[in-house]
């Protein structure tokens, strides 16, 4: 006798989801009660929750093992530049900047990680502690300010065993054109063979090059002569006030 249960509602793990579902509900009671009887503000919203979650769960559940694995490496980029927009954009929520705010919910995307076995934390700390330690940790986020010339910032950063290689990259080809670009001195020359850097960097593949950051400046319209510079720097010699 066939059951009366559709399949795929019989083949849900209920020994897992039974007991996830009454306490759904006993925590919906336990917040109705809290707001004097009423279903707002908490009990709807953390029902609604509930329900949004458990959608999402069934469409995963039934997505082919195939698709799954197929959509495994776009997931896991897409997850990283939510954390990097937390860096970025983040707002704080229980003292950690963890959080995007979406207008109609918060996302915290460490959370995302989580199913794969990979835990994170986005630790943002002061200048003065990161500069201590930025050389050593594990993963890192690290912005490096405008410099007049490309070959500067490479020399800084990727040259094998300076004093800012974060990454610890070693490569004796680009070494050795770091060498050739650095004694050109003509801008359009040493351009050719800076291309020829930028392309062994790229493929090395030795970063994340995640965004270009944008460099605002404010003031009182009484400051004239007061501008962006690309490297933060301020040159208040060539700035006046008007009177008022």
């Amino acid at each position: 006798m066939s059951s009366i249960i559709p399949a795929p509602i019989a083949r849900q793990p209920w020994a897992m989801l039974t007991p996830l579902i009454l306490l759904t509900f006993f925590g919906a009671a336990v917040l109705y009660s809290a707001a004097g009887g009423n279903f707002s503000p908490f009990a709807d919203t953390h029902l609604l929750r509930f329900a949004i979650t458990m959608v999402m769960a069934l469409i995963i559940a039934s997505m082919p093992r195939d698709f799954v694995k197929l959509m495994a490496y776009p997931g896991y980029i897409i997850v990283l530049l939510l954390l990097v927009a937390v860096e970025a954009a983040g707002s704080l929520g229980g003292g950690s900047q963890r959080w995007l705010d979406l207008g109609f919910m918060q996302l915290q995307p460490s959370e995302l990680m989580k199913p794969a076995g990979i835990n994170l934390a986005i630790n943002i700390m002061p200048g003065g502690t990161y500069w201590d330690r930025w050389m050593s940790t594990p993963f890192g986020f690290t912005a490096w300010t405008h410099r007049a010339l490309g070959v500067q910032v490479l020399n800084l950063a990727y040259r094998s065993g300076v004093a800012w290689n974060e990454t610890n990259y070693s490569n004796p080809e680009f070494d050795k054109t770091l060498d050739q670009a650095g004694a050109i001195l003509d801008p359009n020359e040493r351009r050719v063979v800076t291309r020829k850097l930028e392309q062994i960097l790229q493929d090395d593949a030795i970063i994340s090059q995640s965004f270009w950051r944008s460099v605002f400046v404010t003031a009182h319209k009484r400051v004239q002569g007061l501008y962006a510079q690309v490297a933060l720097e301020h040159h208040y010699n060539t700035v006046w006030l008007l009177d008022g």
